[in-house]
């Protein structure tokens, strides 16, 4: 891939430059083909290339629409993974919370 600027603006609003190769892998993660995840990196980064931020809900947004126009399947199993992550971010949000106010009551 070529390098790139854009940063990739977290739920937690961490920044993080963007790495074409974290789509490509959860991509293949996924079910998809090699070709076709390096395409839809390639796609997503020249989409974002003159921008300097994007939400990282905006970002999961085009990998999903260009993923669901080349492989059905391989969308359906990244979305459940997405929910997966999503959910599992709930819990430990919820679980740092109540350890958070633990030990401020102490």
């Amino acid at each position: 891939m070529f390098p790139v600027k854009t940063k990739v603006i977290k739920r937690d609003g961490r920044k993080e430059v963007l790495v074409p190769e974290k789509i490509v892998v959860s991509l293949l993660r996924a079910g998809l083909d090699l070709e076709n995840a390096r395409k839809i990196a390639i796609s997503i980064v020249g989409d974002l290339i003159f921008r300097e931020e994007v939400e990282s809900k905006e970002l999961a947004r085009k990998i999903s629409n260009l993923l669901k126009r080349i492989d059905e399947n391989a969308y359906k199993r990244w979305f459940i993974f997405m929910k997966y992550l999503k959910s599992r971010r709930k819990v430990l949000d919820k679980e740092l919370n109540s350890s958070l106010k633990d030990y401020l009551k102490k």
